[in-house]
């Protein structure tokens, strides 16, 4: 999870995690929470965000619980292009574990096997579940948004008096085809 302050904060204290079942939490972003979230984020706008998760005790043991979920988001992103608004929903997962006895791992592991879940993460004095949702929704949003029909057309400028360089003319071998030609001298015909 992120080290710096949630703007998104669902915070539940280590103690009250649940012990034998599992409890489900459904929450959703004030106005206030969303603006500042869509600030943070470089969006234009979050018009809509909720959370629906679950906090169970995992089977891998006592002092490990699974938490998992959903993000639902209606934002709007800058167009690459155009600067104009992008609209998306988004609906993104997630499923972590937490482990009161896990340790910060400082170590890089570089054997990797996807077939296993992931080493719970340190519990540390609880879970926010709000990190985990952002976390979620960022790695759900577009890199390169663009509005519906937006091309992007390079333009060419040059000092008065100076012909703009021309796509041909940018070619990296572009010189050597006329110097060739060059070199070859005249041609008979």
């Amino acid at each position: 999870m992120s080290d710096h302050p949630s703007t998104f904060f669902r915070f539940y204290h280590a103690h009250e995690l649940p012990t034998k079942t599992s409890r489900r939490i459904s929450t959703e972003a004030t106005d206030a929470e969303c603006a500042a979230l869509a600030e943070s984020l470089d969006l234009k706008e979050i018009r809509q965000l909720t959370v629906k998760a679950e906090i169970a005790p995992a089977a891998a043991g006592e002092g490990v619980w699974r938490v998992s979920g959903e993000v639902t988001a209606s934002i709007d992103q800058a167009c690459v292009v155009t600067l104009g608004p992008v609209k998306a929903r988004l609906e993104e997962p997630f499923d972590r574990m937490f482990s009161r006895f896990a340790e910060e791992d400082t170590a890089i592991d570089i054997d990797i096997e996807y077939d296993q879940d992931d080493p719970p993460e340190p519990l540390g004095d609880g879970v926010d579940i709000g990190a985990l949702a952002i976390e979620a929704l960022v790695l759900g949003l577009d890199p390169y948004p663009r509005t519906r029909g937006a091309k992007f057309q390079a333009i060419s400028t040059a000092p008065p008096g100076v012909e703009p360089l021309t796509p041909e003319a940018t070619k990296p071998f572009a010189g050597l085809a006329s110097l060739k030609k060059a070199m070859e001298g005249p041609t008979e015909t």
